[in-house]
């Protein structure tokens, strides 16, 4: 059985297909890279499958469960957790407190009484050692304003993985972030994956995303164009016009 599963997903935006019959599987400890060119529908398609939208038409399953008709609270308490291409933490908080206020038995029933809860020694402690997980264990004191961007990234997967995901959805976790920073988020990604967490990643860096992924998937004009093994995958004919214009290197 797959964790998540899509059939036939379709969503339109005045008049414009985001996404057209779209059927998809992601199985338990994948990576599966999601590219396209930019309209292609790949955030549309995650935002359909964390309640954050809702479909035309299709359903979606997670463990063989129909979740196409829950809210997005529910989905994320079901283990369904997005990250978004936009940080977007508590600025007046802590790396540590944002972390914190990400917990599944607040955040997504009583998002305000999460931010305004007293911490205690053990939650304290669980987000210590999520941010340590992450490499910004240094910052843990310091509010999110102060930081650089690349711990922003950082800190919000942390705060992802503070809600206990089953499948991890990342939406451009990489952008704006230089070469080497780039391929050290990359590096964590594929690290948490080895760790047996299923991850969808959309990323603009072709270079990272074939290095890092276990399978790919690709989105053009809304509708599923390929999908399979990454290298593979990207020396397709339809795969490069559409994505790389027919001329770009595989990797």
């Amino acid at each position: 059985m797959s964790l998540l599963e899509i059939k036939q997903l379709s969503k339109s935006f005045g008049g414009v297909r985001a996404t057209d019959a779209v059927t998809l599987s992601v199985q338990e400890n994948d990576l599966l890279g999601l590219i396209g060119p930019n309209g292609a529908g790949k955030t549309t398609l995650l935002k359909l499958i964390t309640g954050t939208i809702k479909p035309d038409a299709g359903r979606i399953f997670l463990k063989g469960e129909d979740i196409t008709a829950l809210p997005g609270h529910r989905r994320a308490r079901a283990g369904v957790i997005m990250t978004h291409q936009i940080v977007r933490p508590f600025r007046g908080m802590t790396l540590q407190g944002n972390v914190m206020a990400a917990t599944p038995a607040d955040l997504f029933a009583r998002p305000l009484g999460a931010m305004l809860r007293r911490p205690d020694a053990e939650s304290e402690a669980q987000a210590q050692g999520l941010l340590d997980r992450l490499g910004i264990a240094d910052a843990a004191q310091r509010k999110a304003p102060e930081v650089p961007l690349g711990y922003l990234k950082r800190l919000q997967i942390a705060r992802a993985l503070a809600a206990r995901p089953k499948i991890l959805l990342l939406d451009e976790p990489l952008a704006g972030l230089n070469h080497a920073e780039a391929r050290k988020i990359a590096d964590l990604i594929r690290q948490l994956h080895d760790e047996k967490l299923t991850i969808v990643l959309i990323e603009h860096n072709l270079n990272e995303v074939l290095r890092v992924s276990r399978r790919l998937a690709v989105l053009d004009n809304g509708r599923l164009l390929a999908e399979g093994d990454p290298k593979e995958t990207i020396r397709r004919a339809d795969v490069r016009a559409a994505y790389l214009g027919g001329k770009a290197e595989a990797g």
